[in-house]
């Protein structure tokens, strides 16, 4: 028969009592069995070698990786999952080893609105890049926002931001002339391009649509209209398309 003396503490001199949830361990100096909190005599070094190297709890990320894909949460409902690189949480990179897919076609974006990324590196092409899509009415310049794209999805244009203005990208309409007795009408481009002398130019009459033959003079930032007869009575816009 078996049998185990038992004691009734967690230590000989009597200072711990057992515990709820205590573990039994043998003191063979003493001969006695003693109450202990579970596992605390354990060193995670002291597991035999074999062990160490299983794969028991696959509820945990393997960070020297699994045979199987492995899947990372953040919270259990709409929590976010952060990673940093280091622990200054600011510096350093990131690295992707292999191609960053999403979790399915044409529904997950690259930032928000008000977490947006700043320069983009690429030594490939930007297959399926689009220009943003905005009436032209709402487009609006910023000095921080040079170079940016848009689609004009009322005009069926392509605009860019030069910093001070919005700018049509290779078809420009500038000022519009009112005049019925002008011979010569200087008009002033430099707004809205580097150098008129770059530039085809033509004048055309708003109501119908005309075109007319009419001979321009340009300087950098001028168009003047030559008229040998004054033009008649209307509004006319002088259009300059960009070499």
């Amino acid at each position: 028969m078996l049998r185990l003396r038992l004691n009734a503490w967690r230590d000989l001199g009597k200072t711990q009592p057992a515990q709820a949830g205590d573990a039994l361990f043998y003191d063979s100096v003493n001969g006695v069995w003693l109450a202990s909190a579970p596992d605390t005599e354990i060193d995670h070094g002291e597991l035999l070698a074999s062990s160490l190297l299983d794969d028991d709890h696959t509820q945990y990320a393997l960070l020297a990786g699994r045979g199987t894909s492995q899947v990372l949460r953040g919270g259990d409902a709409s929590g976010a999952l952060t990673l940093y690189n280091n622990a200054t949480d600011q510096v350093g990179f990131t690295i992707q080893a292999s191609a960053l897919n999403p979790s399915a076609d044409d529904l997950i974006d690259i930032g928000t609105a008000s977490r947006g990324f700043k320069d983009i590196y690429m030594t490939g092409e930007g297959i399926g890049f689009r220009a943003e899509n905005e009436a032209s009415g709402s487009m609006t310049s910023d000095a921080g926002t040079v170079g940016r794209l848009w689609y004009g999805t009322d005009t069926e244009f392509l605009y860019v931001d030069t910093g001070s203005a919005v700018k049509k990208v290779g078809n420009n309409s500038y000022a519009t002339v009112h005049t019925n007795v002008q011979v010569e009408a200087g008009i002033d481009v430099s707004a809205s391009i580097d150098d008129a002398r770059n530039a085809v130019w033509q004048l055309r009459e708003e109501a119908s649509g005309d075109i007319l033959d009419v001979p321009v003079n340009t300087t950098a930032t001028t168009v003047t209209t030559i008229n040998t007869v004054p033009l008649p009575a209307g509004n006319y816009r002088l259009i300059g398309i960009e070499a």
